[in-house]
């Protein structure tokens, strides 16, 4: 609904161009006009006005648009009686001026209107048949029909301009609109016939780029994928449209292409590597660009599962005979495409590494090593996505050759919210082994990337967690007195609310208990010191009812267990780099 009422306002835009026609026509001195004098003055009335009118409309529209309560009903309604009433206005100036030199002019500019007003009912007509589809019985079989576009009086008002007025001078514009309309019609051998003219008589038209791509369209819809391609590639390398067509192309290749027609595959990639080309000289958009990516990855995988061979290994193989630089993301692509297409995870995995293997200074080889992680994790090997996230943390970040090379502020940014995210779990992780095993290396792990994550992110709202926990950690070992400094902190130094050290039920714990646990770990240090004992070995911290848990010889307040350090490390969610 949101997408559609943006749709009404652009329309707007539009209609209201020719409102200023109307109220042109609808003045008394349009009324008393009897010669082709006074039609000129009109003309020449709204020509001065329309850039004017046409930019206070797109000022209120981008207005609008920035705004999320705005009220786009009123405008759309203002919108659609204005055009109704231009209309009129049309019709009736071609009526009362049959032969004016303006009349191409004036089916011009009616034509566009009936198309705007066609486009409206078109997309009213949609909103009542997907309400439709939502109340209907789901059980029962559905004989509804979507509605199509109706554009026969736009049809008509170009019909008129390219049979009776071939020496106009936007007669190019008149058979464009006709074709389309056709077009969208389906009627595609009159369109195709309408477009085909537009490019033979007016082979300079700025129109003739879209008109083979339009026709390539036609042809593309009724699956007749060679004359799509032939269509395709008339389109000027020089046009805004050229990557369209090789994209376009493309995909013409990879719908051609089966267990029998393999070499389509092959060059369906040659033209989505065109793109890549075209987009390196050129501003790119970004979403094909993406698109081109991913279909190339899946060109290769579904080749790879005809010929029972390695995806990976078919890349690579490629790539080496056809060199591009942005080859690892093409395989990077082919790893998400395993991971999440196909939920093929081993298969991922040896695209990721292949990545890697193949350019260890990837730009985005932090992201292919977090992708890695989520495929251990759904494959149940939390060993092995620690050891990934270990790498993350230990050689992709500040000060190494990888975070070096990255030139973009965003990029760099973003690769400190993945080396928070990593450390973060990676500390959880030691510690919940060490929680579970009782295992003193594993808890001085934990301890020490404690330490890292707070030294490199102590503003953090999670910091606030993570210091109890090395607390925790600290005293768990029998390290008492650096275990009471770490609660004292706790207790003195996360005031700010960001750090909602108070909200007992949202982190277990507040900065009281963590006040009581320091009074608890000085304590424990004198007693030690008192009766010149060592301290006792680990013993197995376990759940007491209440959620206050029993440690080592001394009571403390609330503390963590293996499950609330597994839940922290599945919440994993970002907060920002600080």
């Amino acid at each position: 609904m949101i997408m559609n009422r943006f749709i009404h306002i652009v329309v707007a835009i539009v209609i209201v161009i020719f409102v200023v026609t109307l109220l042109s026509c609808k003045t008394k001195e349009t009324r008393s006009v009897t010669t082709p004098e006074n039609i000129e003055a009109v003309e020449k009335k709204i020509r001065e006005s329309y850039q004017e009118k046409v930019n206070k409309v797109r000022e209120e529209v981008a207005k609008i648009q920035k705004s999320k309560n705005a009220k786009v009903e009123p405008l759309i309604k203002k919108a659609e009686k204005q055009r109704n009433l231009a209309i009129d206005g049309y019709e009736e100036f071609l009526a009362k001026y049959p032969g004016s030199a303006y009349t191409p002019d004036i089916l011009i500019r009616l034509g566009e209107v009936y198309f705007e007003r066609s486009e409206a009912e078109h997309i009213k007509a949609i909103e009542e048949f997907e309400k439709a589809l939502e109340e209907a019985d789901p059980t029962m079989p559905s004989f509804m029909e979507e509605p199509k576009p109706h554009y026969e009086e736009t049809i008509r008002a170009y019909q008129q301009i390219v049979v009776n007025y071939p020496n106009f001078e936007y007669i190019d514009t008149a058979y464009y609109g006709l074709g389309y309309c056709l077009g969208a019609q389906q009627e595609y051998q009159e369109a195709t016939e309408t477009l085909t003219t537009l490019i033979n008589k007016y082979p300079t038209s700025r129109y003739v780029p879209e008109c083979y791509l339009r026709i390539g369209d036609f042809w593309f819809d009724q699956v007749e994928f060679d004359k799509a391609i032939q269509f395709y590639s008339h389109v000027d390398p020089e046009s805004p449209l050229y990557d369209k067509a090789l994209y376009k192309i493309g995909w013409c290749y990879f719908n051609k292409s089966s267990e029998f027609a393999q070499e389509n595959y092959y060059r369906a990639v040659d033209s989505f590597c065109k793109l890549l080309d075209y987009y390196q000289e050129h501003k790119p958009h970004t979403t094909l660009a993406e698109e081109a990516r991913e279909f190339s990855a899946i060109c290769f995988a579904e080749l790879a599962d005809y010929r029972e061979e390695s995806a990976l290994d078919l890349t690579i193989e490629y790539f080496n005979q056809n060199p591009r630089d942005y080859s690892s993301e093409i395989l990077h692509a082919l790893g998400d495409v395993y991971l999440y297409k196909q939920d093929k995870i081993p298969k991922a995995i040896e695209a990721y590494n292949g990545v890697l293997a193949r350019n260890p200074t990837y730009s985005k080889a932090a992201s292919v090593l977090n992708s890695m992680v989520e495929a251990y994790e759904r494959s149940n090997l939390p060993e092995e996505a620690d050891r990934i996230r270990q790498m993350i943390v230990d050689n992709y970040g500040p000060g190494s050759t990888w975070y070096e090379n990255l030139t973009e502020p965003e990029d760099r940014y973003k690769a400190l919210e993945m080396r928070e995210r990593n450390l973060y779990n990676v500390a959880l992780y030691a510690h919940s082994v060490a929680l579970k095993t009782n295992s003193k290396e594993a808890y001085i792990e934990a301890i020490n990337r404690y330490r890292q994550y707070l030294y490199e992110f102590p503003a953090n709202p999670k910091a606030y967690k993570l210091n109890y926990y090395l607390a925790e950690a600290l005293y768990a070992i029998g390290d008492y007195w650096n275990a009471g400094i770490e609660y004292e902190r706790v207790s003195l130094e996360y005031k700010d609310p960001r750090y909602k050290a108070d909200k007992v039920d949202e982190m277990g714990f507040s900065r009281a208990d963590a006040a009581y646990n320091a009074v608890v770990a000085y304590s424990d240090v004198f007693d030690y010191e008192k009766k010149n004992m060592e301290p006792p070995e680990l013993k197995r911290i376990t759940p007491e009812p209440g959620g206050s848990l029993e440690g080592n010889d001394g009571e403390k307040g609330t503390v963590i267990t293996p499950e609330s350090i597994a839940t922290d490390s599945e919440e994993e969610e970002g907060v920002g780099v600080q």
